[in-house]
């Protein structure tokens, strides 16, 4: 009997980086600042996770920014030394990184 394998849906593309030295010494602070985000987010979500653990990963995204981000509109954040260690950190980031620090627990 022949069984044929089902087709792939999911394409990845594979590309050979080259960076230059100056360029690879970028990448290496890059990672290091990201997984200095992830071990900040980590305490805060292990703190916090009882109010955490039931939320949608939507929800928990924006309960640990409002933990550790201060906007207009959230003043006063309990973990304000987030914004002063990582200043200017982008918000695509921010939340990225919230969800890699949750990612374990979904």
């Amino acid at each position: 009997m022949l069984t044929n394998k089902p087709t792939s849906i999911i394409h990845t593309d594979r590309w050979n980086l080259n960076p230059t030295a100056a360029a690879r010494v970028l990448l290496i602070q890059t990672v290091e600042v990201s997984l200095g985000v992830c071990r900040h987010l980590m305490g805060i979500l292990l703190t916090h996770w009882p109010s955490l653990g039931g939320l949608s990963t939507q929800k928990r995204v924006l309960a640990v920014e409002k933990l550790i981000h201060q906007t207009a509109k959230n003043p006063n954040p309990k973990y304000r030394q987030f914004d002063q260690t990582f200043y200017k950190f982008p918000s695509y980031y921010r939340r990225a990184a919230i969800v890699f620090a949750l990612w374990p627990s979904q």
